[in-house]
């Protein structure tokens, strides 16, 4: 154990102890070189077992992998990976809140707070998922959900998080939480996507209840004070066979935010009123304590722009709810907001996308935030874009051409032509169409060779050339 003004690596000063588990324990960390703090985890190995010793390292430098190549918002970051005195540190974001295990301790959360929770967490895993590598997080439940001090949910602990391996039958080791663990965790087939909307759907059934599943594992009763559409998408969620159960994470999201546009205004908890983003209730309510001032925020919370051609633009129209005051900015280039300055009460406001300068083909989401407001969540604006078609002309017009740039000079006209009519086809495509402009290129710096080969012998001065050679 580490105690208290212990500096690892020469950089890492220990503050206090954050938590402790089995395998090792988190500690509250400042930086010596930076004006930060961050979580130091320790792997801490005190059995004698070797491949239980082995076992747990594995694990935890797959935990360092993992993370190392993962950036969202509701992840924490890996900027540090290192070995002193025979043991494993990893260096992390320190993540400032409370678990949703401790929250669920006080009270449930409203319909509201939970449908919100929902909704972020299937965005996190929907990063997650659509990993080049799909990565499957395998212990998702409330001890290992983070509340921050702005209200924004956090997955820490990605200790037995692993890649996706397709084609296993089971998975190498029967991991998870009881309650929280899905019957294939218990080595009856492998885990997958699936596996985490379990566990998310576990987490939301506890959030509302107060119940948790680990009492009596497997078994979920419907919930009486909230609506029959969310207690039918909480029971699918959590079906046994992972068949009958949302099929991706998007799926689920979008499930959830249909419960959230169909209920109306849902009331808050103003013991979670963190977790809340909808509009307040018509009735009066008590209003919940919170430093600074109450943003509804933006309605709708999500705007999906559909499918788009590449190169093409779209527009959608949404609402800042509340009192607003700040500045609107992205996080990506392709997506702009405006007005990019907003005050007053119910602001409309527009965002555009631009595909031009997108890769062509695959889904992408970005994120438009109002500096100046932390109680408000972000905006995510997903789209589509579907990659360019051939045009009918291009290989015609590429043959064409690439036939008049044989003759002499010609190529002059041509060879720009060959390479405008490759750069309007796919960049996927693009290939043969690059060729023969090359090709075309070739012809035409030949010739080009030839006629001033040709203009310097007319021009040469004979007389002195021979003469210079001494005949």
């Amino acid at each position: 154990m580490l105690t208290a003004g212990h500096v690892v690596q020469d950089r890492y000063k220990i503050e206090k102890m954050l938590g402790e588990g089995g395998m090792g324990s988190v500690y509250l960390a400042s930086d010596t070189r930076l004006p930060r703090q961050w979580a130091l985890k320790e792997l801490i190995q005190n059995t004698q077992d070797e491949a239980e010793r082995a076992l747990a390292e594995q694990s935890f430098v797959a935990e360092a992998q993992i993370l190392s190549n993962l950036n969202h918002p509701s992840l924490p970051r890996v900027v540090d990976f290192f070995q002193e005195n025979g043991r494993h540190y990893l260096v992390m974001d320190y993540v400032e809140g409370v678990t949703l295990e401790h929250q669920l301790e006080k009270a449930p959360l409203s319909v509201g707070e939970a449908i919100r929770l929902g909704v972020q967490m299937c965005e996190a895993l929907e990063y997650l998922h659509g990993q080049s590598q799909p990565v499957i997080f395998r212990d998702l439940k409330p001890a290992n959900i983070i509340i921050t001090k702005s209200g924004k949910p956090m997955l820490v602990d990605f200790g037995i998080a692993r890649v996706f391996r397709q084609g296993a039958g089971t998975d190498t080791r029967a991991l998870g939480t009881p309650g929280y663990a899905a019957p294939e965790q218990y080595g009856r087939g492998q885990s997958d996507h699936r596996t985490d909307l379990y566990a998310l759907g576990a987490t939301l059934h506890h959030s509302l209840s107060g119940s948790d599943p680990g009492e009596s594992p497997f078994q979920f009763a419907s919930l009486d004070r909230i609506p029959d559409e969310l207690n039918r998408l909480l029971l699918r969620a959590v079906s046994l066979k992972p068949e009958d159960r949302f099929q991706s994470a998007l799926d689920f999201r979008q499930a959830l935010e249909g419960v959230e546009r169909r209920s109306g205004a849902l009331p808050r908890s103003s013991k979670t009123s963190d977790l809340s983003a909808e509009p307040a209730p018509s009735v009066p309510v008590p209003a919940p304590a919170v430093s600074g001032p109450l943003v509804d925020g933006f309605n709708p919370g999500t705007v999906s722009l559909g499918r788009l051609d590449w190169g093409g633009q779209a527009r959608a129209s949404l609402v800042l709810q509340g009192k607003v005051k700040g500045k609107l900015r992205s996080d990506s280039k392709w997506l702009k907001v405006t007005p990019p300055k907003v005050s007053g009460e119910n602001v409309a406001v527009a965002v555009y996308a631009d595909t031009r300068v997108l890769d062509e083909g695959g889904k992408v989401a970005g994120l438009i935030r109002l500096e100046g407001t932390p109680q408000m969540p972000p905006l995510r604006v997903e789209l589509e874009v579907l990659p360019r078609k051939m045009p009918a002309w291009a290989y015609p017009a590429a043959v064409f051409l690439i036939l008049w740039s044989v003759l002499p000079f010609v190529g002059l006209v041509t060879t720009p032509l060959m390479f405008a009519t490759a750069w309007s086809a796919p960049r996927r495509k693009r290939g043969g169409l690059s060729f023969m402009a090359w090709v075309s290129a070739f012809f035409t710096l030949s010739w080009a060779t030839v006629g001033v080969a040709i203009v310097g012998v007319l021009h040469l001065d004979w007389k002195a050339f021979l003469h210079s050679l001494g005949l």
